[in-house]
């Protein structure tokens, strides 16, 4: 007599999935103020700027968590493979944001201490663009 149940006898739950309101505080970056509340294509918007200008792993209120973007090992790499690089990162942490839907229409601007990256990112709530500068 097995004590194991038959693959008859197990039933799987019924699951439903409830996407979460995207309703957060509004961070006035510049004065470093909380501003009211924000949703919705503003506070993805919001999301995107905060991943892209938080370095990956380096502080330890995100834990082990990946938040953020690594930026500081291309720092001194060829141009060419910082690009590569940037838009393969920009897009892998983007994504990982489930009202991102795809990243694309890179273009680059060397500075010279720096790239200035412009993109467009679809999210749920429509086409978002934006770009960001990278100290190189």
């Amino acid at each position: 007599m097995s004590l194991l149940p038959s693959m008859g006898d197990l039933t799987m739950p019924s699951v439903e999935v409830v996407r979460q309101t995207s309703r957060t505080y509004h961070l006035n970056l510049e004065d470093k103020r909380i501003a009211g509340h924000i949703d919705r294509q503003e506070a993805a918007r919001q999301a995107v700027r905060k991943i892209l200008m938080t370095e990956q792993d380096a502080y330890a209120i995100y834990g082990q968590t990946g938040y953020g973007i690594a930026i500081d090992d291309l720092v001194g790499k060829d141009l060419l493979i910082v690009k590569a690089e940037l838009k393969r990162r920009i897009t892998e942490r983007l994504l990982a944001d489930d009202r991102v839907t795809a990243v694309h229409s890179f273009s680059f601007a060397n500075g010279l201490d720096d790239i200035h990256v412009k993109f467009i990112c679809e999210t749920i709530y429509g086409l978002m663009p934006d770009e960001r500068r990278f100290a190189l």
